[in-house]
């Protein structure tokens, strides 16, 4: 019996399944005919993580959000974003004080959460990735009440 193309190619991936070992067949299957080919290059993974406060702590007014982070584009910062579930539409609030980012990727953020009359509600702390219109958003945003944002 003669093996196909798809035979050849199903072979190889439950061997690579079973032994994880995913090195690569080292031809075209006979049977198999390339009709179109692009090129493609891989980019890195971005990855932003709040490490501190953890999930659904109580924190203090002011609290310094710490976190981690890989391969951020060289166009985006990252900036600290509070959001208040409990008014009508839910708010969201940039922190004026920029995220100090370390060459290991580590990064803290002064924040602050609410007021006295907010002791007890729940609030989230977002990270995001901002670029240069986002950045201006967020700087116009304080500055219409009264703060500025000192970024990176």
């Amino acid at each position: 019996m003669t093996r196909t193309a798809q035979d050849e190619i199903n072979t190889y991936n439950t061997n690579s399944r079973i032994s994880n070992n995913y090195s690569g067949m080292d031809e075209i299957p006979l049977g198999a005919q390339i009709w179109d080919r692009v090129s493609v290059t891989r980019i890195p993974i971005t990855d932003v993580t709040i490490t501190f406060p953890s999930n659904n702590s109580e924190v203090e007014h002011v609290v310094f959000v710490e976190g981690t982070s890989q391969k951020i584009p060289s166009d985006q910062e990252i900036c600290v974003i509070v959001y208040e579930p409990f008014f009508e539409n839910g708010n969201y609030f940039p922190m004026p004080k920029g995220v100090t980012v370390d060459q290991n990727g580590d990064w803290v953020a002064e924040t602050t959460i609410g007021e006295d009359a907010n002791i007890g509600e729940d609030f989230h702390i977002i990270a995001v990735l901002a670029d240069q219109n986002a950045r201006t958003l967020l700087m116009n945003t304080l500055k219409m009440i009264g703060l500025t944002i000192t970024l990176g």
